[in-house]
């Protein structure tokens, strides 16, 4: 039986392109699904990939998402659990301790004001803490975020090969 990876985005599926290039490749050898909130976008399909959407809520997304990701997570076991920070996320490991998640940063904060740049790299710092495996689109990002976890590794861009 194929291993089962779980992506927590809120980016609904189809519109992170390395979310789906990740489950694009990944299918070939695992069970893949995604949990993502419904922005109302073109509903993007792929084959094998299991997409649980979470209806948008005007003032309740960020509580209903949580609330969904844990019910899921509760029902079976998983091998992997790849978390794009949300906030609450660093929750995560603590209400499930002995699942294996990865906090996967694609992007610091990018902002025009200074202190949205500042509060955005801060809490991506912080949210590293709480997690013993980080994937980081690169080396200078995770230099300037000051990441130094023992298990991070540098997962570029997702793309089609050429």
């Amino acid at each position: 039986m194929n291993k089962h990876i779980v992506f927590l985005t809120r980016s609904q599926f189809g519109y992170h392109s390395d979310y789906y290039y990740y489950c694009k490749y990944l299918t070939a050898n695992y069970k893949v699904t995604v949990i993502c909130i419904n922005a109302r976008f073109k509903i993007r399909k792929l084959k094998e990939v299991s997409v649980v959407y979470v209806k948008k809520r005007k003032y309740w997304d960020v509580i209903s998402y949580l609330i969904h990701v844990v019910s899921y997570l509760k029902k079976q076991p998983l091998d992997l659990v790849v978390v794009n920070m949300f906030p609450f996320s660093f929750l995560l490991p603590f209400i499930f301790p002995h699942q294996k998640f990865v906090l996967d940063i694609r992007s610091g904060g990018v902002s025009e004001k200074r202190i949205a740049r500042i509060y955005r790299n801060y809490a991506l710092r912080l949210n590293s803490l709480c997690y013993s495996y980080v994937s980081i689109i690169s080396k200078s990002l995770a230099d300037l975020l000051k990441i130094t976890n023992r298990h991070i590794f540098i997962l570029p861009l997702g793309a089609e090969p050429f």
